[in-house]
């Protein structure tokens, strides 16, 4: 595809044009699925992610910037959790010469390492965000349990937060149990609404709405019954299924398979 064919069709695009959109991924569908194998090795797997790359970036396709590749830049973010270091924003545009273009590090003074961050799908009110988890540990008297952190990532020159999610012990009869943990773990990683579904250990599963950023809502929770004799829920990882099913996985055992109705 000629480049002034191509970036026509990206300002269209970015215009909310989704049939420009059509030609650009016939474009590069296949080198993007040559990669997702490459990683897989599963060719379902592979056309589902992407579907799901194809889509995300449509989705964010006005923080685009035009005179940048398309391909360099669907490949480019790559976010991890660097434990007590925080977080790092990679691009692996170049897979042989990964670089670091953005980093947030708000440890020492949060206790619990940084576990998970992804970005929102979709910019909110025009900005970027990304969402970090930290994993809760041993708890001591006196320290803030593991929670929630909202970034405006909009310049990854600049990244600032902007907001944290806590629990209370109070929103939980097992948060007080010798032994058990309670404190953040992990969120459904696919971030394609303002919903997120997380698991806080013994608080059990929360969903919070961050659609406004700098006010995180709880709009659901549920909390599991101890299996066996185990003293209090592990609630350890969960992922929602295109039905709008929660799986909640406990760290030690048992699987919960629940429905949100919606806030009430």
């Amino acid at each position: 595809m000629a480049v002034e064919v191509e970036r026509e069709l990206l300002r269209k695009c970015r215009a909310g044009d989704w049939e420009a959109y059509e030609p650009i991924v016939r474009a590069y569908e296949g080198r993007l699925f040559g990669l997702a194998i490459g990683i897989v090795h599963n060719a379902d797997d592979a056309r589902d992610l992407v579907q799901d790359s194809f889509v995300r970036a449509f989705k964010s396709m006005d923080l685009y910037d035009p005179e940048r590749p398309f391909l360099a830049w669907i490949l480019s973010d790559r976010w991890a959790a660097v434990w007590q270091e925080g977080l790092r924003v990679i691009d692996v545009s170049d897979i042989t010469n990964p670089q670091t273009i953005g980093a947030y590090n708000y440890h020492p003074p949060i206790p619990e390492p940084t576990h998970t961050v992804m970005p929102f799908e979709q910019t909110i009110g025009g900005r970027r965000y990304a969402l970090a988890i930290d994993e809760e540990h041993e708890h001591i008297k006196g320290r803030l349990h593991g929670f929630m952190t909202v970034i405006d990532v909009t310049d990854l020159s600049d990244i600032r937060p902007v907001s944290v999610f806590n629990l209370s012990e109070l929103d939980s009869p097992f948060s007080r149990v010798p032994k058990a943990r309670f404190g953040a773990h992990q969120f459904r990683e696919k971030l394609d609404s303002t919903l997120v579904y997380s698991t806080w250990f013994s608080g059990g599963l929360r969903i919070i709405d961050f659609a406004n950023p700098e006010l995180p809502v709880e709009v659901g929770h549920y909390i599991p019954t101890p299996v066996g004799d185990a003293p209090a829920p592990a609630s350890n990882d969960v992922d929602l299924d295109r039905r709008g099913l929660i799986y909640v996985i406990d760290r030690v055992r048992g699987l919960d398979i629940i429905e949100y109705s919606g806030s009430r």
